[in-house]
């Protein structure tokens, strides 16, 4: 599996579009097979910061979401919050975990 994380800087007075715009671009996520899930957190310590969590069955699956069709359509709706991305980076889970 891969983790995609996008860490985003969202003023208060960019919040309210920032959670709109986003809310909808997710759902190109929702048609996406390869596409496990996703959750967008938001900083105790800094409101302003959130990120965006997408996993992704494996690295060849976000490549493959990334040449797919739905793709323009998650980038026309994000592009308005692009300047917001603080960073973006992809990881692979190491086995080290444990849920409650």
């Amino acid at each position: 599996m891969t983790v995609e994380y996008v860490r985003y800087r969202v003023s208060a007075a960019e919040r309210n579009g920032f959670m709109q715009g986003l809310a909808h671009a997710v759902k190109q996520l929702d048609t996406m097979p390869n596409c496990l899930g996703y959750e967008l957190t938001e900083s105790i310590d800094d409101p302003e910061v959130m990120i965006l969590r997408i996993e992704w069955t494996k690295g060849a699956a976000r490549q493959h979401f990334r040449k797919s069709a739905f793709f323009p359509g998650l980038i026309a709706e994000g592009r308005p919050f692009a300047h917001l991305i603080m960073d973006m980076h992809h990881y692979k889970l190491t086995g080290i975990s444990k849920w409650k």
